[in-house]
């Protein structure tokens, strides 16, 4: 860095922040910040009340406007009028201005630049100020979320806050996902490795995010898409315990997450029940899962004579009867289907599907706090979803 007396031209940059007059315990400093158009800094942030900068060896400051001038100085300097103090650099540097007073003695105290991997990615830890926290974006998301770290009044680095940072692996996996064109032949991995994602991103909250969501809704939607015309009840089988286990980890996550995109990815599940009934040789398939249970049959309409279904507390699995024998004092839920249901369908069988959803986070509620807001929250109580098919709209 070259220090000179005289002043910078401002024609050759574009300053972003306006001279301005900030006051210390020992002087008054004008400060001008000018940097390069062509070299905006947008990577990275720095805490409030200080100035984001690029330094002459082109690591990333975070400087007090208090004490931005101090990080060039090492020794005092003295000078007989109120020269101003100009650090020239190349085009990727900071250039600062500042009239200094006739005796100033600043020292510089700091932590260096300093580079982690972690299973979050890599931290870029730029030159900070002694006493001074500095945040910088999460390498691997979620959008707009930040990591922090405190450089000590000793000048020594604290342990990093990266808690709100997403995992390199889940992050990348999640992406790599994305960039799948599902056909017959890939679904059934794409369905699994979906399931196998969301189950590892169920371990840390930061990969339960609004990102991630967004890919596992597009991806059920692309598979449901590919099976609507094909009949292969060996891959329905296997894609629906897939399905339903990605079902029973998403409801683990935060509800601020699930409410963006629930009810697309409940909708893709109904439509992949629709494929179920498709099936020639389809008979029943039954899932149970810690926090969802589901069963689908088929039955000859014409001995069709109404079905109770329901679930018991003491049974982990949805039970199909055709009579009513299940206290209710035991049932979790229980819907029951008339058997003048089949006066309206004109096929051969009649096929019903049943989601049991012990957790509610897929059926957020607005609830009223007084008469001019509200909060969401969810269902009070275990949802069950009966598909019957043959049913006209």
């Amino acid at each position: 860095m070259t220090l000179s007396s005289t002043p910078i031209k401002r024609s050759s940059v574009s300053p972003i922040i306006n001279p301005s007059t900030f006051h210390t315990s020992s002087m008054s400093l004008s400060v001008s910040l000018l940097l390069p158009s062509s070299t905006l800094i947008s990577t990275y942030i720095c805490h409030s009340n200080t100035i984001r900068l690029v330094c002459a060896n082109s690591s990333k400051c975070c400087l007090p406007l208090t004490t931005v001038s101090s990080l060039f100085l090492s020794s005092p300097t003295t000078t007989s009028s109120s020269p101003s103090l100009s650090i020239l650099s190349t085009s990727k540097t900071t250039f600062i201005s500042s009239p200094l007073p006739s005796t100033t003695s600043i020292h510089t105290h700091a932590c260096h630049p300093q580079t982690n991997t972690t299973d979050r990615g890599q931290f870029d830890w730029p030159l900070t100020l002694a006493g001074m926290t500095v945040t910088i974006l999460c390498p691997n998301g979620p959008n707009r979320t930040t990591a922090s770290r405190i450089c000590s009044a000793s000048s020594d680095w604290e342990s990093p806050d990266v808690m709100m940072c997403a995992t390199t692996d889940v992050t990348n996996g999640f992406i790599e996902l994305s960039k799948v064109n599902i056909t017959i032949d890939n679904l059934g991995s794409a369905a699994f490795n979906m399931s196998s994602l969301v189950e590892n991103a169920t371990r840390t909250v930061a990969d339960q995010n609004i990102q991630n969501i967004n890919i596992i809704s597009t991806v059920l939607e692309a598979i449901v898409s590919v099976l609507l015309n094909i009949k292969n009840l060996p891959l329905i089988i296997e894609t629906t315990g897939n399905i339903v286990q990605t079902l029973n980890l998403l409801v683990e996550w935060s509800m601020d997450v699930t409410n963006v995109l629930s009810n697309n990815i409940i909708q893709s599940f109904e439509e992949f029940i629709r494929v179920v009934f498709k099936q020639e040789n389809f008979t029943v398939i039954k899932i149970a899962e810690e926090n969802i249970l589901f069963r689908a049959e088929r039955f000859a309409r014409a001995n069709f004579i109404g079905l109770t279904i329901s679930a018991s507390a003491f049974n982990i699995g949805l039970n199909f009867s055709t009579s009513d024998n299940l206290s209710s004092l035991a049932s979790i839920a229980k819907v029951i289907l008339p058997k003048n249901i089949k006066h309206v369908i004109k096929s051969e069988n009649i096929d019903v599907a049943s989601t049991l959803y012990k957790k509610t986070n897929f059926f957020p509620v607005r609830e009223e706090v007084n008469s001019s807001s509200s909060v969401m929250t969810v269902v009070g109580s275990a949802v069950i979803s009966i598909i019957v098919g043959g049913i006209p709209d």
